[in-house]
């Protein structure tokens, strides 16, 4: 299981940095299809995490992993590139989740700055 979630968490960042760029292009020349499709992809991505957590503390079971981390990376991403995906009301663990993953010293230390 944490290969796949690292897998997944993968996938959101791959979408989420297509994104991105794509924005950074000349307005004329942006694709939005191809915006959606990333979208959904991360949509999907994020689905997926918060059915793996459900109602545990981490993905990985008693203590945090290379998936929680993985995918704590990815979110925060998300929370900082990409703001409108409101991630956090539509998947409530994941926002918990992320609270704890982002206390954390090692989070804590590598915040991007505001």
């Amino acid at each position: 299981m944490a290969r796949r979630n690292e897998s997944l968490a993968d996938g959101i960042c791959d979408a989420a940095v297509a994104v991105v760029l794509e924005r950074k292009r000349d307005a004329a020349r942006q694709d939005p299809a191809w915006i959606g499709r990333q979208r959904g992809k991360i949509d999907d991505a994020l689905a997926a995490l918060s059915r793996e957590l459900g109602d545990r503390e981490w993905l990985g079971g008693r203590a945090p992993g290379l998936a929680d981390l993985a995918a704590g990376c990815a979110v925060l991403y998300l929370a900082f590139r990409l703001p409108e995906i409101d991630w956090r009301s539509r998947h409530a663990n994941l926002d918990r989740w992320a609270k704890r993953l982002e206390a954390r010293p090692s989070f804590v230390s590598t915040r991007p700055p505001a």
